[in-house]
Formats: C-alpha cells, sequence, structure tokens
C-alpha cells in the first residue's frame, strides 16, 4: 500500500515503481511486478537498480539467459554495482557456464561480497567443473544455518561424485524429510539400493511420482529391488512409470 501510494502520489519517479517492483516479486506477483520494473525503465532506460532488479525477476521466473544479459547490461554502465555482479554469476552457473562463474566469484570473494548463498553457487561451480575434492573441502568449511538444507543436498551430490556412497547416504539422512521434494527422495532410494540397503530403499514412498526423463533410471533400479524382495505389485507399478 505505501508503494502503491507512492507511485500515485508522484508516478514520474522510476524508484517509486522499482520498490513496488521488488516488493510485488517478493510476494510472487511476477506479472504486475514485471509492469512495474518496465515502467520504471520506461522514465529512466539506464537506471541500474531497475535494470537489476528486472534481471531477478526474469531470472527468479527461469528466463535466464535474457536475466543475464539485463545483469551485464546494468554492470556496463556501473561495474562496482554489487547486486548485479552477483546476480550475473548466478547467471552463469545455472547456464553450465563455469569456468568464467569462477574467475568473477574469485573477485567477489576478494571484495568481501558474496553472501552463503552465493558461495554454495561457488561450490557447485567447482563440482560441476571436475573440482569436487576442492567444492567438498570448501563446503566443510560452511556453517551457517540459513542454508544448511541446501548444503547437505550438495554434499551427498558431491560425495556421490567423489563415489563415497556410505558418506553420501549419511549426508542424505540428515536433510529434514518435509525438505526432500520427489526428485530429492528418488536420489534416496537410490544411495539405499547403492549401500546395499533394499529394504530401506523400498521403505520410502515411491507411488504418485512424476514422468521425469532423468528418473527414468531411478524407478527401473526401485522395480528391481522389489521384485528381488517379492514385491511384485509394487515392481509392476514402479517400472510401468
Amino acid at each position: 500500500d505505501l508503494f502503491d501510494r507512492a507511485v500515485e502520489l508522484d508516478p514520474s519517479l522510476p524508484q517509486s515503481w522499482v520498490h513496488r517492483g521488488v516488493l510485488l516479486r517478493s510476494m510472487g506477483t511476477y506479472e504486475e511486478a514485471m509492469e512495474s520494473l518496465e515502467e520504471a525503465l520506461a522514465l529512466a532506460p539506464g537506471d541500474v537498480e531497475s535494470l537489476t532488479a528486472k534481471a531477478a525477476l526474469l531470472a527468479s521466473v527461469g528466463e535466464v539467459s535474457d536475466a543475464l544479459k539485463l545483469f551485464e547490461r546494468a554492470l556496463s554502465i556501473n561495474p562496482l554495482h554489487t547486486p548485479a555482479a552477483r546476480g550475473q554469476v548466478i547467471c552463469l552457473v545455472r547456464l553450465g557456464r563455469y569456468k568464467r562463474a569462477l574467475s568473477l566469484f574469485r573477485q567477489l570473494d576478494r571484495a568481501g561480497d558474496l553472501q552463503p548463498r552465493h558461495h554454495l553457487a561457488w561450490i557447485e561451480a567447482l563440482a560441476r567443473s571436475g573440482q569436487a575434492g576442492l567444492a567438498l573441502a570448501r563446503l566443510d568449511e560452511m556453517s551457517v544455518p540459513e542454508v544448511e538444507e541446501e548444503a547437505l543436498r550438495m554434499r551427498a551430490q558431491i560425495l556421490v561424485d567423489l563415489k563415497r556412497l556410505d558418506e553420501a547416504l549419511e549426508a542424505w539422512k540428515r536433510i529434514k524429510p518435509e525438505d526432500r521434494d520427489t526428485v530429492l527422495s528418488v536420489q534416496g532410494q537410490i544411495l539405499y539400493l547403492l549401500c546395499g540397503q533394499e529394504a530401506s530403499a523400498l521403505a520410502l514412498s515411491g507411488k504418485d511420482l512424476p514422468a521425469h526423463g532423468q528418473l527414468d533410471y531411478a524407478y527401473a533400479a526401485v522395480g528391481g529391488a522389489a521384485l528381488r524382495m517379492g514385491q511384485d505389485e509394487r515392481a509392476l507399478d514402479t517400472i510401468k512409470q
């Protein structure tokens, strides 16, 4: 309401539109947020804060390539704008451009501009660029409650990459059940199977899984385990999925 009133009082102020757009984005009202940010940019096309806010909105709805272009445009105007630099490097990681991302992470770290979630993205970039050992070492150095669940997910995956499956399973077990989405639950089943604990794998819920091409191997593995344990109906249902 406050930002609505500010816009009504003087709709020629781009900052009022930007603040309104940022607030709407935080509330998940993306369409209205975009309209506000477009109004801000119509008033001030080169405003770095407006460009950065629009880029963040695009990134949050999955338009990562377009978001990256806007972050880079903002940085071409003000190379020292930290929010744009952080957004840029996160987009690079999401797009798989790890070499450039790692270089920028080091620059941001030297300036003290990284928050815990950016450190996690840095660790992800290291792991995905073949530096799993270094990624795990950096993860061991972190102890930040606000990203604990994300860190556990990442630890489990890195340990799988390092073929340290028992440790990966222990990391997975530390993730709260309410924080395990479908993909993570299936990953847990696979870890149990790889560690030879078929009964525990089958004890996890495997029903009502959505169609997901990347999980085909998981359905087959869980179905095979059910078949070996004499759970024919469960095996058939899972393999059909």
